[in-house]
């Protein structure tokens, strides 16, 4: 008689560890893996390795892949329109420092600003690289230029810096910058002042401090504080100015624009904000240009950028 092999359902307990094993190299492999991104223009592929600490770029057509070690806490940006990748990574002192890589060559370059080019742009004296510094693309503008945000710790010689910058690649030219906690020319710890270089009580400040070209119809919010113990009594009559060829020119108003000037009272310690609406000027004669834009309430004034584009 012919014994047929009976044919045996899988235990269930089999399914569920199978189920389970499959789970942990799922769950594993997204956490090892991380920030898949591909280029606009769908030529490449990215990812970062957390354990190896590498960065693999992948051409997707050719499969060829490139690698970069020893990158801690990676970011990756590409160019909105081309192969160009700006990749920032930490080092083991903590500082964070980015590296351009066009691919359209296969090689990386050292072109964004270091801490010295920063300083020498501030009138600052050069001292050595500090742990913790950083210079870090944040945001493509245009193919061309890039956002760069940067800080430093300070010491008994100088104060902590914090800033940022709009960098030119084609031209390998800082364009505009603004930082904080320095003076351009002293390199000593800034205080509020006014045009007259008086110390200031009152503080304006433009909020966000950076926009773009395709956002001007969005108000800003104009802010002033008054930091001293008495109250202020002003109105609410200010002057635009773009730095232009070393020096401030007032953007004109528009025909028929008026400034409330009823009483206004900031208490100690208190402050006020309303709109900045940047469409109520001159737009004939006058023309925004991504650069430094300042507003001018009585003798104090606070600047804002104005980039390239909007995402």
């Amino acid at each position: 008689m012919e014994n047929k092999a009976k044919y045996r359902k899988p235990s269930i307990w089999i399914l569920i560890g199978v189920c389970f094993i499959a789970g942990i190299f799922t769950f594993t492999y997204s956490t090892i893996i991380t920030d898949r991104t591909e280029s606009p223009n769908g030529e490449y592929r990215t990812w970062n390795n957390r354990i190896t600490k590498t960065t693999t770029v992948q051409h997707i057509s050719s499969g060829t892949k490139s690698y970069f070690g020893n990158r801690g806490r990676p970011s990756l940006l590409w160019a909105p329109d081309r192969s160009l990748l700006a990749l920032t990574a930490s080092g083991s002192n903590g500082s964070r420092r980015t590296e351009m890589i066009d691919f359209a060559y296969g090689m990386a370059s050292g072109i964004i600003p270091t801490k010295f080019d920063i300083q020498k742009e501030l009138g600052r004296e050069r001292t050595d690289e500090k742990d913790n510094t950083r210079v870090e693309v944040t945001k493509w503008l245009d193919s061309n230029h890039v956002l760069v945000e940067f800080s430093w710790p300070g010491d008994e010689w100088e104060p902590s810096v914090q800033g940022w910058l709009i960098f030119d690649l084609s031209a390998y030219a800082i364009k505009a910058i603004t930082a904080s906690g320095c003076d351009r020319n002293s390199g000593e710890a800034e205080e509020p002042m006014t045009d007259s270089g008086e110390q200031s009580d009152i503080i304006v400040e433009i909020d966000p401090p950076i926009i773009h070209l395709g956002d001007l119809s969005e108000p800003l919010s104009l802010r002033i504080k008054n930091l001293s113990e008495e109250e202020y009594r002003g109105g609410y009559h200010y002057n635009l100015e773009i730095y232009d060829n070393g020096e401030w020119k007032e953007v004109p108003l528009m025909l028929n624009q008026i400034f409330n000037d009823i009483g206004l009272i900031i208490e100690p310690g208190g402050e006020v904000v309303w709109p900045l609406n940047l469409m109520r000027y001159e737009r004939d004669n006058f023309d925004f240009v991504p650069g430094r834009y300042r507003v001018v309430y009585d003798k104090w004034h606070g600047e804002f950028m104005i980039g390239f584009i909007s995402e």
